[in-house]
């Protein structure tokens, strides 16, 4: 299993909250929140339960860690049902969806927004007090180099939201620190941003 995951159950509170997102896509809408994880245990790539075999036993962790966690119930004509791969309509469309999403891409993104941002960071990180910083060849001001960086930051300025938003929301990509039984840590991907920058 890869050291990183997508839409990784971050909080008790449910996944939708956790990645508002997901409620957006039309084959996740109506689902319950416990439903979902079983969808994101079930189906994602990232998950622990996604490569358990035989197929009974990944519908049984799946269950698990979702519609039975905590102590919760369901009928046995129910578990049973589930456990022999009878799902309804609504969870195999979710399935099927939450199958498409793949890790690889997405980190590679979440890679390329980070260097991103450390290069606007040293486009930027120029003394504009500092009169050499805008000097030509003959040592005198170069008012088109004053020019072009007051464009650049005001460019960047546009960019920055834009960056720090997507910085964020992580692409929904999140490294493994922990095993799954202690996912709901509350931990921002922002925060794990920072953190691996150190």
């Amino acid at each position: 299993m890869s050291e990183y995951s997508i839409f990784k159950p971050k909080s008790s509170r449910g996944m939708f909250l956790d990645y508002p997102g997901l409620r957006k896509i039309g084959a996740f809408s109506n689902l319950s929140p416990d439903e979902m994880l079983f969808v994101w245990y079930y189906g994602c790539e990232s998950s622990p339960c996604v490569n358990l075999e035989p197929e009974r036993t990944r519908i049984e962790e799946s269950l698990n860690n979702s519609m039975l966690r905590d102590g919760k119930r369901m009928s046995k004509e129910q578990k049973d049902r589930l456990l022999q791969g009878e799902f309804s309509a609504k969870i195999t469309l979710a399935i099927e969806y939450m199958q498409k999403f793949k890790v690889g891409p997405r980190i590679r993104a979440k890679m390329m927004v980070e260097k991103g941002f450390e290069n606007l960071e040293k486009i930027l990180d120029i003394d504009a007090g500092n009169s050499a910083n805008f000097l030509n060849k003959d040592g005198e001001i170069d008012f088109t180099k004053k020019k072009a960086y007051v464009d650049t930051l005001a460019k960047a300025t546009d960019i920055l939201p834009k960056v720090i938003d997507q910085l964020e929301g992580g692409f929904n990509v999140s490294k493994d620190k922990s095993d799954v039984d202690e996912a709901f840590n509350g931990e921002k991907i922002i925060e794990n941003y920072h953190e691996n920058q150190n």
